[in-house]
């Protein structure tokens, strides 16, 4: 029970030295996080107009 942690613990930092190890899929995922960032940024403005219009 108390193995389960550590060997999923050891595994995510696994992946995280792999993409570390990769700059460029580093940046890839930088760049993925920054677009989500802004497309979520635009929906919710969008959306808090929206309901401004309807409540008109």
């Amino acid at each position: 029970m108390c193995h389960v942690p550590a060997l999923k613990y050891s595994k995510v930092s696994f992946c995280w030295r792999q993409l570390g190890a990769s700059g460029v899929r580093m940046k890839m995922l930088r760049r993925l996080v920054k677009f989500l960032l802004i497309f979520f940024f635009i929906f919710s403005f969008l959306f808090s107009v929206f309901q401004k219009v309807q409540s008109l």
